[in-house]
């Protein structure tokens, strides 16, 4: 006990300096000339002849809306519960309003300090309501960009098994280059959906912590778990369960995008683009079945390891379509980001931190042409 009382002393000498600080050394610190102010959109629906808008005020004290205008028009909307918005606080906005499809949207929010928050639609398209259609088409979206391709990439299963013993690394090697190439891909969206988080909520220190918690957490269970053993008894495809995590994790994120874009109309539904993200993401298939190209494997486990790593793409397809926001998406991609880094480890502790694998070309030349595979199949992406 006697220990926390001398670690609680600094804790109240310093409420103590600042209880009976006198004013004129608080008076040292000059008052901002400008009002500080924060207001987020986390949400704008379109409805027929309606758009409503879903506002959070992370700014430092309260915030009072005066003005609306959309594309540069003045309009009176109702706003609820109050036009004065709370620290922390939230509301929503309705307004009537005629929008034309596919055209632009401007919109422009003016506090009574004369301060403009402002978002704008690229092409206006209506929000799609929960129903049974809509969840069907963005869970077939899922299945095409995320089950199908990982599926398709396990097919090379029998190929991978015929090759030499020594081209084991090689593969290994290959699938690190993946993985890192996607662990950067998702840290990178990451980043930029954790500056769009209201600034109350510190979206980089959430994306850090996260990952992080992540990091380590799958890094306990991976050390104290049990191996789900192969026939030869080295746990490999224990190793492949964590990759297809890891790239189910990823995939999330990668659906919540998708699902996201299709709500706002910026996606086209068209052949290319399913063909496009389904060449980017065979690659995954032989990342997962790397590790077990040389074991014997019931049948079973290559469906539960697709499923693990497709599925997922479903799930972030249908909560990007109805319910994405910023520090949702910040929270799924930094979940992601810390399993491929940790699932890049174990690999990488196979096929390059062992036996000096960096200077051995065949390895190197692994991880190389993964990163470059990943790059060219991401052209048909993007």
């Amino acid at each position: 006990m006697r220990p926390f009382l001398i670690a609680g002393i600094p804790i109240i000498a310093l409420a103590a300096i600042l209880f009976f600080a006198p004013p004129s050394l608080l008076g040292l610190i000059p008052e901002s000339v400008l009002p500080v102010e924060d207001l987020s959109f986390e949400r704008v629906i379109l409805k027929p002849d309606s758009i409503h808008i879903e506002v959070f005020n992370g700014g430092p004290s309260e915030l009072r809306i005066s003005q609306i205008l959309i594309n540069d028009a003045l309009y009176g909307g109702y706003i609820e519960p109050d036009t004065t918005i709370p620290r922390f606080g939230r509301a929503e906005i309705t307004v009537a309003y005629t929008w034309v499809e596919a055209e632009p949207v401007n919109i422009v929010l003016i506090s009574t300090n004369a301060i403009k928050f402002e978002h704008e639609i690229e092409a206006a398209v209506a929000t799609p309501v929960i129903g049974a259609p809509q969840i069907a088409t963005l869970a077939m979206m899922g299945v095409y960009v995320g089950v199908i391709p990982v599926f398709l990439g396990l097919l090379w299963l029998p190929l991978i098994r015929k090759v030499a013993e020594q081209w084991k690394l090689f593969f290994l090697s290959l699938t690190v280059g993946f993985l890192v190439f996607i662990g950067v891909d998702t840290i990178l969206e990451a980043i930029e959906n954790s500056l769009l988080v209201p600034s109350a909520f510190q979206g980089p220190a959430i994306l850090i912590f996260v990952a992080a918690l992540t990091f380590l957490g799958l890094q306990f269970v991976s050390e104290r778990g049990k191996s789900i053993q192969t026939p030869d008894g080295k746990g490999l495809m224990k190793l492949a369960y964590m990759i297809a995590l890891g790239i189910g994790l990823h995939n999330v994120g990668e659906g919540l995008a998708i699902g996201s874009a299709y709500a706002l109309g910026e996606v086209a539904l068209g052949t290319f683009l399913i063909i496009g993200f389904t060449v980017h993401n065979l690659t995954e298939g032989v990342a997962i079945v790397s590790p077990i190209a040389k074991r014997k494997v019931m049948i079973k486990h290559l469906f539960f390891l697709g499923m693990l790593a497709g599925a997922p793409t479903i799930g972030g397809s249908i909560i990007g379509g109805f319910a994405f926001t910023p520090l949702l998406a910040t929270i799924f991609l930094a979940v992601a980001a810390g399993a491929v880094i940790q699932v890049v480890f174990q690999v990488g502790k196979i096929s390059l931190l062992r036996d000096n694998g960096w200077t051995k070309p065949l390895n190197l030349s692994g991880l190389v042409i993964g990163l470059l595979i990943m790059y060219v199949t991401g052209l048909f992406v993007g």
